[in-house]
């Protein structure tokens, strides 16, 4: 292969680090090119919205890219894969590479906090992996730490840099080093798909793809919740811990069911619809349908249904949950809004379901006496939420490690 900054990361043989260095660059210009997009949209009036994207939404657009291409490469329409794996997480599917992280780097306090883990998700990959001084530009620009949802990833290529990566150095066996003319064009499409969404519509064809993978997702999400539910027993009972956080994701968690149940549907749809009429290749299209199902086929199945049924109920219980810890105490600084949530919550809770009651003690009660008894209600109300939803089995190896 000929000299090149695309083989400046790694020095291994099979040109691993070619392969990084290929797949940050074309997601660069993705996202130059929505960012681009949405400017022009809004006729010139810049927006806070318009010039990057948070950390969610661009790995979203990061992992939509790479399932696409995977796709292009299992039919042998283009010679490289992308270089990341995929990975199920919080907020979804992502795109990761394990790193060696430093123990200094170990600091989040939170399981969902990949920080914990050895693999980087995009947003930490284009933050970690900076080409090397004098021969490769910076590719992304961040905002701050790459492990929070509000960090903002702006592109900092421009069009005459992607043009000159276009250039065709002839390599070994007349190889080519970065895109040949196809794959060029591919990524063309690709971003002409990409352009026509708004951020809702890239996040959730980002998130979704099939039936059988969005009831993973909530399934991980629903083992998450077991586990933190669990930890809030546990410590109410031994008095070890506190349950601040657990309690506040406890919440958050329900709330990425019901995204991934059923909010997600409506901006996946239209999204869909626009990346089908917007795709001038065939096998773009193709790679796009065979790796995107139609909406109806996700949300239309009965798993996926079952627990759509459920999330609600779940996400109130959640609620009652919180603000139950509230008043023992335990929890501190609970905002006006989660209040008036949680009151409402209460009462949905006493019929959730058609011919379900719950019994459950409202907060004055539950402050009165205090936390005797209140557990057991807890988990007998859990079990019965629990047991109108498909069987939650080990998805340890479906997540980040």
């Amino acid at each position: 292969m000929a000299p090149s900054d695309l083989s400046s990361y790694t020095p291994d043989e099979d040109q691993f680090g070619s392969n990084v260095a290929r797949t940050k660059r074309i997601i660069a210009k993705l996202l130059l090119d929505w960012t681009k997009a949405q400017d022009e949209g809004s006729n010139g009036q810049r927006t806070n919205e318009s010039l990057y994207l948070t950390a969610i939404y661009f790995d979203k657009l990061a992992g939509l890219f790479c399932r696409i291409w995977d796709d292009l490469k299992l039919q042998d329409k283009v010679r490289y894969p992308v270089a990341f794996q995929d990975q199920r997480g919080f907020h979804g599917p992502g795109r990761a590479m394990r790193i060696n992280r430093g123990e200094e780097e170990l600091l989040g306090s939170d399981p969902d906090d990949y920080r914990h883990h050895r693999w980087a998700f995009t947003t930490e990959i284009v933050e970690k992996l900076k080409p090397s001084l004098g021969n490769a530009r910076v590719l992304f620009r961040l905002s701050g730490p790459p492990w929070k949802h509000n960090c903002r990833v702006y592109p900092q290529i421009d069009l005459s840099q992607w043009e000159s990566w276009l250039v065709q150095f002839p390599g070994e066996a007349g190889s080519v080093v970065f895109l040949n003319s196809i794959e060029a064009e591919y990524v063309s499409e690709i971003s002409r798909m990409f352009c026509s969404l708004n951020k809702h519509e890239l996040r959730a064809l980002g998130t979704h793809s099939s039936a059988d993978e969005t009831c993973n997702d909530i399934k991980f999400n629903l083992r998450s919740w077991q586990a933190r539910f669990h930890h809030i027993y546990q410590s109410l009972t031994k008095k070890t811990s506190s349950v601040q956080l657990e309690s506040d994701q406890l919440v958050n968690t329900t709330r990425e069911v019901k995204r991934k149940s059923s909010k997600n549907r409506q901006a996946y749809e239209t999204g869909w619809d626009k990346c089908v009429s917007q795709c001038r290749s065939e096998d773009v299209r193709s790679a796009f349908l065979a790796v995107q199902k139609p909406s109806n086929e996700i949300w239309g199945d009965t798993n996926v249904q079952r627990f759509q049924v459920v999330a609600d109920p779940i996400l109130n219980f959640s609620l009652y949950i919180r603000r139950g810890l509230s008043e023992l105490g335990v929890v501190t600084n609970l905002k006006s809004r989660e209040k008036e949530e949680s009151n409402k919550s209460y009462l949905i809770l006493k019929n959730p379901l058609p011919n379900v009651a719950l019994r459950l003690r409202d907060y004055e009660t539950l402050k009165r006496g205090g936390i005797e008894g209140w557990l057991s209600e807890l988990v007998s109300s859990r079990d019965t939420l629990f047991g109108f939803i498909p069987p939650l089995t080990d998805l340890a190896e479906f997540g980040v490690p």
